[in-house]
C-alpha cells in the first residue's frame, strides 16, 4: 500500500512537472493577490515542492474543490477565515492571534508622535472588526479577541490630548439598515465609512451618522466584487458584492487621485480609492486647512469625504513610508492629525515605530 501511495504521489509529482512545460507558467494570482513560484526561483531542494504547488494545473479550481469538499464536511474555518452567515467571510483573529505586544508599543508610538507635535486636533480611530458588528453572522463557538478590553486599553494608554474614536455603537445601528463591511472581503463599505466621517469630522450623533449614510448619493461603480476572503477559500456560492463611490461633483479636484477606473477590471477593485496603497499621497482638497492621514487600506474609501472637507490632506502608509516625519511635520502646517486603522491591522503592523523618528 505504501508502494502505490508513493507511486501515485511520484506520478502526481512527473505529471506536474510536464504541465509546467507544455502550460506554461503563471507569475501572479490574481485571486489570491501575490506573485507565483517559478521554475527560475528555484536555488534548493525545499523550493522545488512550492513551485509544484504554485504551479500545478487548475491550480485555482483544485483549490476551489478542496474548499467545497471541506465545506460539504460542515467545516467553518478554511484558511484562517470564518465561514459565516448571509454569505460572510470573516478574517480570523483570536486572542490568541491579537498581537497584543505590537498593539500596547503602537499605542505608546502614537503617544510620542502627539507630544512631539502640537496640532489642534488628534483623532485614533480603531475601525471596529466585522465580527465585533457582526457576531451573529459568526459560525458558532467561533473564538474571536476580545475588542471590549482593547478599546477599553486603548482610551486609558493614549494621552488626553488624542480623542480616541470608538465606531461600535454608529456601526450596531447602522447595520440595521445597510451593509457595513463587504461579505468577502475585510474592508469596510464605503456606506459605513461615510458614517464614520460624519460622526468624528462633523460631530453627528450616532443616529444622525447613519441616517446620512443610508441617505448620502453613491453610485454603483462594480457590482462583481470577490475580496481578499474570497481569494482565500474560493467558495464558488455566486455571491459577489458591490462597492459604491461617492458622487463626483464636476468641482471636484484631484479626482483622478481619488479614483482608479482602471482598477475596476482587475481582481483588486478595492484599489480603485486612491489605486492602491502608497507611502505618502498628496491630494489638494475644496475645504480649509491641512490634514495629516496616517493609514491602513481602510481609509482609502474615506479620503474622497476628507478632500471635501480639507484643503490639502497628506496620506501616509508607513508601510511603505521612509521619508523623514520630522520634516514633513515640521514643513506641513498640518491642522489636524488622524490616524486610521482597523482595529486588528493596527495591531499587526510593525510600522508605527516611524511616527516616532526625528
Amino acid at each position: 500500500m505504501k508502494k502505490l501511495y508513493f507511486g501515485l504521489f511520484l506520478g502526481l509529482m512527473v505529471l506536474g512537472g510536464i504541465s509546467i512545460f507544455a502550460t506554461g507558467q503563471k507569475t501572479f494570482s490574481e485571486n489570491e493577490n501575490r506573485y507565483l513560484k517559478t521554475v527560475s526561483s528555484i536555488s534548493s531542494t525545499s523550493d522545488v515542492e512550492s513551485v509544484l504547488a504554485d504551479q500545478f494545473p487548475l491550480r485555482d479550481q483544485w483549490l476551489s474543490l478542496a474548499s467545497s469538499m471541506r465545506y460539504a464536511c460542515l467545516s467553518r474555518e478554511i484558511n484562517d477565515t470564518y465561514i459565516g452567515t448571509d454569505g460572510y467571510l470573516f478574517d480570523k483573529c483570536s486572542e490568541g492571534d491579537f498581537n497584543l505586544r505590537q498593539y500596547k508599543n503602537n499605542l505608546a508610538f502614537i503617544n510620542k508622535f502627539a507630544d512631539a507635535y502640537s496640532v489642534n486636533g488628534f483623532d485614533v480611530v480603531l475601525v471596529p472588526s466585522p465580527y465585533t458588528i457582526l457576531s451573529d453572522d459568526l459560525p458558532g463557538n467561533a473564538p474571536v479577541y476580545d475588542a471590549d478590553a482593547k478599546y477599553q486599553l486603548a482610551q486609558q494608554t493614549l494621552n488626553n490630548s488624542v480623542v480616541l474614536q470608538d465606531l461600535r455603537s454608529t456601526f450596531q445601528l447602522l447595520t440595521d439598515s445597510t451593509q457595513v463591511y463587504y461579505r468577502t472581503d475585510h474592508h469596510w463599505t464605503t456606506r459605513a465609512a461615510y458614517a464614520a466621517f460624519r460622526k468624528i469630522i462633523d460631530g453627528r450623533s450616532d443616529a444622525e451618522a447613519v441616517e446620512d449614510a443610508i441617505n448620502a448619493d453613491m453610485t454603483t461603480v462594480t457590482d462583481r466584487f470577490h475580496g481578499t476572503l474570497y481569494s482565500r477559500v474560493l467558495l464558488r456560492n455566486g455571491i459577489y458584492d458591490a462597492i459604491e463611490a461617492p458622487v463626483v461633483s464636476s468641482g471636484q479636484s484631484d479626482s483622478d487621485i481619488l479614483y482608479d477606473n482602471a482598477k475596476l477590471d482587475t481582481k483588486d477593485k478595492y484599489a480603485y480609492f486612491l489605486g492602491g496603497n502608497i507611502g505618502r499621497l498628496d491630494i489638494d482638497g475644496t475645504g480649509d486647512g491641512n490634514l495629516l492621514l496616517v493609514k491602513d487600506s481602510f481609509a482609502n474609501c474615506m479620503v474622497p469625504y476628507l478632500a471635501q472637507k480639507y484643503k490639502h490632506i497628506t496620506i501616509l502608509d508607513l508601510r511603505y513610508f521612509n521619508e523623514n516625519i520630522a520634516q514633513l511635520m515640521n514643513e506641513g502646517h498640518f491642522d489636524r492629525v488622524m490616524v486610521l486603522y482597523e482595529m486588528s491591522n493596527f495591531a499587526d503592523d510593525a510600522n508605527l515605530f516611524k511616527l516616532s523618528r526625528k
